[in-house]
């Protein structure tokens, strides 16, 4: 979610139904710190949400430190990252290289879930290759470490974003475990949300990527996981009214344009599959600020009446 996962995609997944979000990936030694870029990544909602902070490290004191002083500053949960396969994490043995250090994984979990008070959760993969799938020991030791839920992405750390994701793993843990368990990974539409909880007993399921530029995604989940029919996409010019308050939002937040080249493909995103969309990316990519990107939006670049 790198780049596209920030403060007002939360918010607007909140607004189409999600139960609760997680902020992007926050530095355990980052916010023990000080380190203005982590407490910005951890303390980026500037509402009231139901939410966690997700952080990561390899390092229990550290973790714990973290811990306890996001608790400190009123946080209500908790997320360990053990899942994250970008090279710069696992360069520093933490997101998927703890699949491959479970006795620290465990001495990590065990640590931070005693020295708070608040639930912790645990985002881990199926392991880290498919020659050492590790889920059912894993989620064994996560749950007696003290965790309140896992979420299993149903993928390992070598496997691409194409690879299909082997939701067997998600029910052969659920049925391993007395806790909850979300079920992540390859959630592309409703259906697929519904499918995933029928044939694997999970708890709840987590979307990510497929929901940029199409949070509306949530909602029709939702519709669908509790026996309803989905409402349709919404029309051209309501997902373009979706990607104009976005950026409104984000603008609001982002004085300086900081995050603006990652707000352009969020707005790429949200006309993807829309006629003339191939005319308006470039125009999109274009823009240097935010006003300019809400008049390409409201002028409608390119896109068939």
């Amino acid at each position: 979610m790198a780049g596209a996962g920030g403060p007002v995609f939360r918010r607007i997944a909140l607004e189409f139904g999600s139960a609760y979000v997680i902020t992007p990936l926050t530095s355990a030694e980052g916010l023990i710190r000080d380190d203005a870029s982590a407490w910005h990544l951890a303390k980026q909602f500037t509402y009231d949400a139901p939410r966690a902070v997700q952080i990561f490290g390899s390092n229990s004191q550290s973790m714990v430190k973290a811990a306890k002083r996001l608790e400190d500053t009123g946080e209500r949960l908790i997320d360990l990252n053990f899942g994250c396969p970008a090279r710069r994490i696992v360069g520093n043995s933490a997101g998927s290289a703890m699949l491959r250090d479970l006795k620290n994984l465990e001495t990590v979990t065990r640590a931070v879930c005693k020295a708070v008070a608040i639930p912790v959760t645990a985002k881990i993969r199926l392991g880290w290759s498919r020659a050492s799938i590790n889920v059912l020991e894993t989620v064994h030791i996560l749950e007696d470490s003290g965790v309140a839920a896992i979420t299993i992405h149903a993928r390992t750390k070598t496997d691409s974003p194409a690879t299909p994701p082997s939701w067997e793993w998600i029910q052969k843990a659920v049925e391993s475990v007395r806790i909850p368990i979300i079920g992540n990974g390859g959630i592309r539409s409703p259906d697929d949300a519904a499918n995933l909880t029928n044939t694997t007993g999970c708890h709840a399921v987590m979307i990510g990527r497929a929901a940029v530029g199409r949070p509306w995604l949530i909602r029709q989940s939702w519709d669908v996981l509790h026996g309803k029919n989905p409402e349709s996409d919404p029309s051209e010019r309501q997902r373009l009214a979706i990607a104009r308050r976005h950026v409104s939002l984000q603008k609001e937040l982002d004085p300086r344009e900081d995050d603006f080249p990652d707000t352009r493909g969020v707005v790429s995103a949200y006309i993807r599959g829309l006629p003339g969309a191939r005319r308006m990316r470039p125009t999109i990519f274009a823009t240097k600020s935010y006003d300019e990107l809400l008049d390409v939006i409201d002028e409608r670049c390119g896109i068939d009446e």
